[in-house]
C-alpha cells in the first residue's frame, strides 16, 4: 500500500525528513511516535500530497500523493489533523456531508447511498446530536469528532491521522480507538500519529519510532515498546511492564537524576 524510499522533505530550509525508507501493508494498525519536531506531521504530509518530497520516492497505491489528481487521492485517503480551523458556521452536518465529495463531486446532489454512509458516519462518531448545530459553536473536542465522522464518510480505505484525539477528553479517546480498531478489523489500514506511549501501545500492533528526522525503530510493538528503545528516543528514564488488565506493554515515566534529588 505504501512504500516510501531514502525520503527527504521539508520547508524550504534544512531537509525535516532526512532519509525515510518503510513499507506499510494494507490492513496494518500503525502508530508513529517521538518527540517533538522529529518529523511526524511532516511525513504525514508528505504521504497524504500535501508536502511535496525533495528527494526520494513515495508510493501510496501505486501513486505519487503529491502529483494525484486531489478528488481521486481522497477516495484513498483520509487525513484527520490535529486541528482544523472552520471560521464559517457550517452546520456538523455539512461538515460531514463534504467527505462525499470526492465521490460525488462538489456542486453534485448527494444520492442516498451518500446521505447513508454520513449517517453512519455520525452515529458511529456520537455526533448526531450536532448535526444542526454551527461548527463554530461547538467546543474543539466536538469539532474534532466532526472532521473524524468526516473522513468516515469519505470511505477511504487508508486512514492518516495526525494527533487528531489530543482535543478530546480520556472518554472520547477511548471511544475513538476503540472506533478505529473496529475500522481496522473490517480492513482499513490506520496510521495514527501520537504522543500518548501507552495509548498507542494498547492499540497499535506496529510502531515507527522517530527522532531527528529519521526512523530510529521501527517493529512490532511488543519488540521494540521497550525501556532501551524509548529511553533512546526521548532521553527520559523508564520502566515498562505487561499491563495486567490489558496484556499490553505499559511505560511508567521515572524523575530525572535531578529531579529525585531535589
Amino acid at each position: 500500500m505504501i512504500k516510501v524510499s531514502s525520503l527527504k522533505a521539508g520547508y524550504g530550509g534544512p531537509p525535516v525528513l532526512k532519509d525515510i525508507s518503510l513499507d506499510i501493508r494494507d490492513g496494518e494498525f500503525v502508530g508513529i511516535l517521538g518527540p517533538n519536531a522529529c518529523g511526524k506531521s511532516t511525513l504525514v504530509k508528505t504521504l497524504s500530497g500535501v508536502l511535496k518530497a525533495t528527494g526520494g520516492t513515495v508510493e501510496v497505491f501505486g501513486l505519487d500523493p503529491a502529483n494525484c489528481e486531489p478528488r481521486e487521492l481522497a477516495k484513498k485517503i483520509a487525513v484527520v489533523p490535529q486541528s482544523t480551523e472552520i471560521t464559517f458556521p457550517f452546520t456538523g452536518d455539512e461538515i460531514v456531508r463534504m467527505g462525499r465529495y470526492c465521490h460525488v463531486g462538489r456542486f453534485s446532489p448527494l444520492t442516498q447511498p451518500d446521505f447513508d454512509a454520513v449517517n453512519s458516519a455520525m452515529v458511529e462518531t456520537d455526533t448526531v446530536d450536532l448535526a444542526e448545530r454551527a461548527v463554530t459553536e461547538v467546543s474543539g473536542g466536538e469539532r474534532q469528532r466532526l472532521i473524524l465522522a468526516r473522513a468516515f464518510a469519505q470511505q477511504s480505505p487508508l486512514l492518516l491521522l495526525d494527533e487528531a484525539t489530543a482535543s478530546m477528553d480520556i472518554h472520547r479517546k477511548i471511544e475513538t480507538f476503540d472506533l478505529l480498531q473496529r475500522k481496522n478489523a473490517k480492513g482499513s489500514t490506520i496510521i495514527a500519529v501520537m504522543h500518548d506511549l501507552n495509548l498507542a501501545a494498547l492499540y497499535c500492533r506496529r510502531l515507527i519510532l522517530m527522532r531527528d528526522g529519521c526512523i530510529h525503530a521501527d517493529g512490532p510493538t511488543e519488540e521494540i515498546f521497550t525501556p532501551e528503545v524509548l529511553q533512546s528516543v526521548y532521553d527520559t528514564p523508564m520502566e515498562v511492564f505487561t499491563h495486567q488488565a490489558t496484556g499490553r506493554p505499559h511505560a511508567v515515566f521515572l524523575p530525572g537524576s535531578d529531579n529525585a534529588k531535589s
